[in-house]
C-alpha cells in the first residue's frame, strides 16, 4: 500500500511540474523478481503500481470537447500538457 501511495504522489509531482514534458517508468517485471515497481504479474494482470499508473493516466487524458465563440471571439480551454488535433469551422460554412 505504501508503495502505492508514493507512487501516485511522485507522479502528481511530476506532472504538475511545467518543465516535465513526460513521465518514462522503467518497471520491471515481477517474474524477474521486481516485486515493488511492477506493473503486471506472470499473468498480465494488473499489480497495485499498474492500478495507479492506469488511474493517472485515465484522470489526466482530455475527452473531445467542441466550443462556440462569444461575442470577443476567443474560446478558452484548460487542457492538459499534450499535442491536439483543432478543427475549427465557420458557422457559414453549415447553413
Amino acid at each position: 500500500m505504501a508503495h502505492r501511495k508514493l507512487l501516485e504522489e511522485i507522479l502528481r509531482e511530476g506532472y504538475s511540474h511545467p518543465s516535465v514534458e513526460g513521465i518514462i517508468i522503467f518497471a520491471r517485471a515481477v517474474i524477474a523478481g521486481f516485486k515493488d515497481m511492477a506493473l503486471t504479474y506472470e499473468n498480465f494482470h494488473n499489480t497495485p503500481a499498474d492500478d495507479v499508473v492506469d488511474k493517472l493516466i485515465s484522470e489526466w487524458q482530455t475527452e473531445s470537447q467542441k466550443a462556440i465563440v462569444d461575442k470577443t471571439r476567443f474560446v478558452y480551454f484548460s487542457l492538459h500538457h499534450a499535442d491536439y488535433d483543432v478543427t475549427v469551422t465557420h458557422h457559414l460554412d453549415h447553413s
